[in-house]
Formats: structure tokens, C-alpha cells, sequence
């Protein structure tokens, strides 16, 4: 929707970043400005939102295909798992492909269960980040993998709620069990504390390292799965409305800075992991055999 536009003032952050020399910081205002002109909302918006956007719109604009249609695509078979995947893959290698895709874009896999024919389906679908709720947790400690197990706890669908069944050809009461199928270079988690940022835990545990080889679909549970913690933003404030943003980042030397407003200084990690995060961001580390 930019022509282009967003990701070029995207390429000038990233010049300034590593070609400049003798400069100790650089302003992102040309970025700022030209997203607030191209969508008004977004002086308005949370950081998921932002997020989102962002990921979306350069998504579009250095996707690799354009808007070529797939072709010769095979059928799916929605009763077995792997031709369903390959389905899934298949179209999506015919018209999505960019480095956002590459490097932040995960895959999930649902299978649901039909009460009624007991027949099971597969569905796969990209994920950018994950959305762990904290309403349950209000002044409590909450930890990151609490999150991980309760977004592939299995759903009832059931009631009003029910679900139409192909095979039975009629609404049925669903099981539903989500799972990260594939894991991206780059693992997002948006801490989602509700509307007006109110159901805050007390504390949330989220970790330098985080193994989640047990929340991915994946037979073999020798091989951890590790992701490095190297960016947090947080959110300081009683309210939505009355708060602001801050973020941690980790340089490669594994130095920590803050980002406040203007303002860039060196921290530690206690300080990091004082405030309530929302937005964490995780490199893959390389996988080892436990």
C-alpha cells in the first residue's frame, strides 16, 4: 500500500545503523513521521498492533512473488496430516515468500476432533508472534512457559460454539489442540494484559534462555529447542492511557541499552526483567541433543 516507500525508509535506519561511523546514536523520526502520515491510527495504537503492521505491509512489498498465482497445487486431504501440510506449504511457497516471512513467520498446526464422527482434520497457518493472555494471573507470578501450556491447552467448541463438520454435514462439538508446528529464526511473545493494561501479573518470569521443545510438534524430545532472549519492550503505567513504552535490546557483545524517548543508556539485566514486558523477542539459539 506504500509502493514501496516503508520498506526504503526502513533501508535508511539500517545504513545509518551500520554504515555511519563516529556516531553514537541515530533518530528514526523519518521512519516515525512517514508511518504516521501513511495511517493516522497508528499515533494511537498498541505495539502489537504496530507490529503487525509493520510485518505486513513489508511483507507485501518484498515478497519475492508478487502476486503470482500458485499452479498445479495438489489436493488436500485433510485426514492425513502430512499431505495437508504439504497442501498448505505448497500454496504458501507460490505466493508468500519475503525475509520477513523467513525470518519471523512460524507455523501452527490445529487438529480438531469431531465428537460426533470422530473423524480428525488438520489445519496449518503462519503465526508472526504468540499471544500469551494474563487475565488468570492478576497479582500472581506468572512464567513464560505457564503461557506456552495454556496456548496449547485443547478447546471444547461446544454449545453455541459449535463447529460445522464436513464428514457429518452438521454442527458438532469440536476438540481443538493447537501446536507450533514449525519454529522461526525469530520468536515473538506478546504478553496481552487486556484492555487498558489492567490484568497485570505480579511478577512474569520470562527468562534469558527458554527451551520449548515440549510445546512443539516434534517426536523427538532429545533435541532442545532454545531461544536467546535479546529484546524486551515494556509498558510503565497504571493504564493504557496514562503509561509509556520502553525498550531493552541486547547488542552482540551481549551488552544490554534502554531506550527511553530520546534517551539511550547502558543497563543490566535486573533492570530489564523488573518491568512488566510486552513484547519479548527470542533468537534461535543452534539445537542440541540433551
Amino acid at each position: 500500500c506504500t509502493k514501496g516507500r516503508l520498506c526504503e525508509e526502513f533501508h535508511k535506519i539500517v545504513l545509518d545503523i551500520y554504515l555511519v561511523q563516529n556516531k553514537n546514536y541515530i533518530s528514526p523520526k523519518g521512519f516515525n513521521n512517514f508511518i504516521s502520515q501513511t495511517n493516522e491510527q497508528f499515533k494511537e495504537v498498541d505495539e502489537k498492533e504496530f507490529l503487525s503492521y509493520l510485518f505486513q505491509i513489508m511483507h507485501a512489498e518484498l515478497n519475492y512473488l508478487g502476486d503470482q498465482k500458485s499452479k498445479n497445487v495438489p489436493k488436500c486431504n485433510q485426514l492425513i496430516e502430512k499431505e495437508s501440510f504439504n497442501y498448505f506449504m505448497n500454496v504458501s511457497n507460490n505466493l508468500n515468500l519475503s525475509i520477513i516471512s523467513y525470518l519471523f513467520y512460524g507455523v501452527l498446526k490445529s487438529t480438531t476432533i469431531c465428537k460426533g464422527c470422530k473423524n480428525i482434520f488438520y489445519n496449518f497457518q503462519y503465526f508472526q508472534f504468540l499471544s500469551f493472555p494474563t487475565l488468570n494471573y492478576k497479582d500472581e507470578k506468572f512464567n513464560i512457559y505457564q503461557g506456552f501450556k495454556d496456548f496449547i491447552k485443547p478447546n471444547l467448541m461446544s454449545g453455541e460454539d459449535r463447529c460445522y463438520c464436513q464428514n457429518c454435514k452438521g454442527l458438532r462439538e469440536m476438540k481443538i489442540i493447537n501446536i507450533i508446528y514449525a519454529t522461526p529464526p525469530y520468536l515473538i511473545i506478546n504478553i496481552d494484559y487486556s484492555e487498558n493494561k489492567k490484568y497485570k501479573p505480579k511478577y512474569i518470569d520470562f527468562g534469558r534462555i527458554i527451551d520449548i521443545k515440549d510445546f512443539v510438534d516434534n517426536s523427538n524430545k532429545s533435541v532442545s529447542i532454545q531461544y536467546k532472549l535479546i529484546a524486551v519492550c515494556s509498558y510503565i503505567g497504571k493504564s493504557g492511557s496514562k503509561g509509556k513504552y520502553i525498550t531493552y535490546c541486547q547488542n552482540n557483545e551481549n551488552k544490554w541499552y534502554k531506550f527511553n524517548d530520546s534517551s539511550v543508556s547502558e543497563a543490566k539485566f535486573e533492570e530489564v526483567n523488573s518491568n512488566s514486558p510486552s513484547i519479548l523477542i527470542y533468537k534461535k539459539c543452534k539445537e542440541q541433543i540433551i
